[in-house]
């Protein structure tokens, strides 16, 4: 089963139940991504050993 759900992230997230997630999926602001790759402060993803 998948809910999809369009909000504010911290405010729905502190509305759940402990340990009620198993993946949560957010879509960042892409315009804020291009000013923090001119000064070099983004975060690349590392794969895991659990991986």
């Amino acid at each position: 089963m998948m809910n999809l759900f369009q909000d504010d992230a911290v405010t729905w997230l502190s509305t759940l139940d402990a340990a009620s997630v198993d993946l949560l999926i957010t879509d960042p602001p892409y315009e804020s991504l291009e000013k923090h790759r001119k000064i070099g402060t983004t975060t690349r993803l590392k794969v895991s050993k659990a991986s």
